[in-house]
């Protein structure tokens, strides 16, 4: 079947060359030899007429019809010529012949020639000519060699097919079967040696040994891949037992991790919650001995107690909240924006009323969004708080505005002392303060930045600072809405 199909294929080709070859061949032999044989013809009209001019010239001087009507006679053995007319000088008609039976042909051109005797001119010879002829006598020439040449292309076509059957087709489907006979799952180096058992000339021969070697290549290649795959099996099943002990070693070390975390968590909830209970105690007193009418010396000292203790309250409330982030989640609900930074813009009144600021808040009662409002207040109470504190004259203000269905940014100014933004990472850290040691101004224990950090990332959102001019900080929270 294979050798069917090319040996199909080669003749098929073969009598297409052939064929568009002798196409070829007889458009370009009608395309030059017919005007070839039309500027023959002319040329053999002129030396025609060259050689009879004389005899015409003197028959046309003597009026000699007779002569003249033997020599126009002599045009009739040429086929292209359709008439011949012999005229004086003034174009009178002197003698003529015409060829019968031309009615249905029409003339290709008509040439004129001058008849002059000695040395005057007297007349002229116009003759009408016909291309037919020589255009079907050119048709004959260009059939009878067009038909030769076929001939000759059908027999080295033959010929061809016989050479290229024996020297490329049967080789190359001889190779071929050997090579499909070939079993390429199991390839070894003994198959690809099966191909010396025949030989084979030229190209053909360069063609199986570059076979033979590509065959050789890849026997070598399937030994060395199925030596790899045994090696990477065996270093896999290892690697396997590796990877078992040591996730169980990580799971261990997870669970150990989880349970120290668990219990240090634990530790600061009670210790916070049992700290704060005697602390509470100290601040109710504090608060009845500060409306007592007491000695200026001892209501310095009762004021003493109630600020050292409301800031003791301050930081067991940080670390409260901080603790409360590791496991607590979001919980999703829908409230008004108004109403959460309205109640937690309302606790720092006092005190920024003590330090003479202003605070102002600019948002629209009609604004709600899903999200957590605890732990929003808690994120505000810390961003106001770090306002106030750095802010010794000015303003803070307080802006929300809704971006699109799914944005609320919430916008906190000061005219504080500013920030310092390549700090600003560092800041939002566990426990940093921007003024550390033992002489830092500010009171804290560095929990407030990490705080509101932890809720915008537990709020999939963004939190960013920028310095204001003349002096200030704008905090700027992006919350999405968490409606779905």
């Amino acid at each position: 079947m294979i050798t069917q199909h090319l040996s199909m294929r080669l003749a098929l080709w073969m009598v297409l060359v052939t064929v568009l070859a002798q196409f070829g061949h007889a458009i370009y032999r009608f395309s030059t030899d017919i005007p070839q044989a039309k500027q023959a013809g002319l040329q053999e009209i002129e030396k025609v007429v060259g050689s009879l001019r004389p005899a015409l010239s003197e028959a046309l001087f003597q009026y000699n019809e007779s002569v003249s009507a033997e020599v126009l006679k002599t045009f009739e053995s040429y086929p292209s010529v359709l008439g011949v007319w012999l005229l004086d000088e003034d174009e009178e008609l002197v003698n003529q012949w015409n060829r019968n039976n031309t009615a249905e042909q029409i003339p290709w051109m008509t040439r004129q020639w001058l008849l002059n005797y000695q040395k005057k001119d007297i007349g002229f010879v116009r003759i009408a000519l016909s291309d037919q002829h020589m255009i079907k006598q050119a048709r004959e020439n260009i059939l009878s060699n067009v038909g030769f040449s076929s001939l000759m292309g059908v027999v080295t076509l033959l010929l061809l097919y016989w050479v290229v059957q024996r020297q490329v087709a049967r080789p190359i489907i001889q190779l071929a079967n050997i090579v499909k006979n070939i079993n390429t799952k199991e390839l070894a180096a003994k198959d690809a040696a099966s191909l010396d058992e025949i030989q084979f000339k030229a190209e053909i021969q360069t063609l199986k040994l570059s076979i033979q070697a590509i065959l050789v290549q890849l026997a070598q290649n399937l030994a060395d891949k199925k030596n790899t795959m045994v090696l990477l099996q065996q270093f896999n099943e290892d690697l396997e037992a590796r990877v078992k002990i040591r996730t169980q070693q990580l799971n261990i070390a997870k669970d150990k991790a989880e349970v120290g975390s668990r219990s240090k968590t634990d530790f600061l909830n009670s210790m916070t919650h049992e700290l704060r209970t005697p602390l509470n105690s100290i601040m109710g007193f504090s608060n009845i001995l500060k409306s007592q009418e007491l000695p200026e010396k001892w209501q310095r000292m009762v004021d003493n107690i109630h600020e050292s203790g409301t800031q003791l309250l301050t930081i067991i409330s940080d670390i409260i909240d901080f603790v409360d982030l590791d496991d607590g989640k979001l919980n999703v609900q829908l409230f008004s924006l108004y109403d959460v930074i309205s109640a937690t813009t309302h606790q720092y009144k006092a005190i920024a009323l003590h330090k003479n600021l202003v605070m102002d808040m600019k948002v629209d009662n009609k604004l709600i969004m899903h999200g957590d409002p605890k732990r929003l207040g808690i994120a505000l109470r810390h961003l106001i708080d770090n306002a106030i504190k750095f802010t010794d004259q000015g303003r803070v203000v307080i802006k929300c505005e809704q971006l699109s269905s799914d944005i609320i940014v919430i916008s906190l100014e000061d005219t504080g002392i500013g920030i310092d933004l390549g700090k600003v990472a560092r800041l939002s850290e566990s426990f940093v303060q921007a003024d550390s040691g033992l002489n830092r101004a500010k009171e804290g224990v560095g929990l407030g930045l990490a705080i509101v950090g932890r809720i915008c990332k537990k709020w999939d959102g963004e939190i960013h600072f920028k310095n204001l001019s003349p002096q200030g900080t704008q905090v700027l929270l992006r919350l999405p809405n968490l409606k779905n």
